[in-house]
């Protein structure tokens, strides 16, 4: 007689990852009578790179959210994929990346500017050894980070812009500048601040 309800074990286990080699082979033809090659070109949605979108991104991922350095990621890529990828190919994916998403990021930045609330804040971070800020503007759908030299009125300024609807701050002076009525003390920060 049963009793009760079954145990249940789970394990949860990667798949084997073998990377996929996609090949396009464009055919050449020699004018017999200029003597002149043409080659044929790769199809539009095929990057002239020798690494795929979902590859790129993932190094995208590992070197500007997980921070790893650009001699670690090939080796990660090698361990974890079987993926054989030189030291400066770091590089040029990341400035694929990064040329890649001006558009998107600009108009991303420009929609928060435009919006009738947003939220900004700053936090300190370290790159290359070297002190630098994190600078955070956003919605509730959408956010845009920048990191600058500094943590002052002019890179608030330079983050916001002069225009714009409500925001959201802590009491930062750097955000002082902003008109009384469009600027709005965080809750959060002022219930801390009344608690102690």
């Amino acid at each position: 007689m049963a009793c009760g309800e079954p145990l249940r074990h789970q394990v949860t286990e990667l798949p084997p990852v073998t990377p996929k080699v996609i090949e396009y082979q464009q055919h050449q033809l020699r004018c017999p009578h200029c003597r002149r090659v043409t080659t044929a070109s790769l199809p539009a949605e095929v990057a002239p790179s020798r690494f795929g979108a979902r590859l790129q991104s993932i190094v995208g991922l590992l070197h500007g959210r997980f921070r790893l350095s650009h001699r670690d990621i090939p080796e990660l890529m090698e361990v974890l994929f079987g993926v054989d990828m030189g030291l400066g190919t770091t590089t040029g994916i990341q400035r694929r990346l990064t040329a890649a998403l001006d558009k998107p990021y600009a108009e991303a930045a420009l929609h928060i500017r435009g919006a009738p609330c947003r939220h900004a804040d700053e936090t300190g971070w370290t790159e290359q050894h070297k002190t630098r800020w994190l600078w955070l503007m956003a919605t509730h759908a959408v956010a845009v980070f920048q990191i600058q030299g500094g943590r002052g009125k002019a890179q608030a300024q330079e983050l916001l812009g002069t225009e714009g609807g409500q925001t959201v701050t802590d009491r930062y002076a750097a955000y002082h500048w902003l008109p009384d009525a469009n600027h709005q003390f965080c809750w959060a920060h002022l219930l801390g601040t009344s608690r102690r």
